[in-house]
């Protein structure tokens, strides 16, 4: 996925691996551009990855139904 906007670019990487428990899903995520070097300040580490966790678990619920 890739998403442009007001000088960010960020890029999104899902990789789906099938295992003997069930799916694992890996998620990489490229930043650049002029936003980048306020990322800390508009989007700290703690809610980015309050907002990674709300999505994997949407992903499941979704991939489930």
């Amino acid at each position: 996925m890739v998403c442009t906007e007001k000088g960010l670019f960020a890029f999104h990487e899902f990789f789906f691996q099938e295992g003997e428990k069930g799916v694992l899903v890996t998620s990489k995520e490229t930043l650049s551009g002029l936003l980048t070097s306020a990322g800390g300040f508009l989007l700290p580490e703690k809610r980015m990855r309050s907002l990674t966790k709300t999505f994997l678990k949407d992903l499941k619920k979704a991939s489930e139904a």
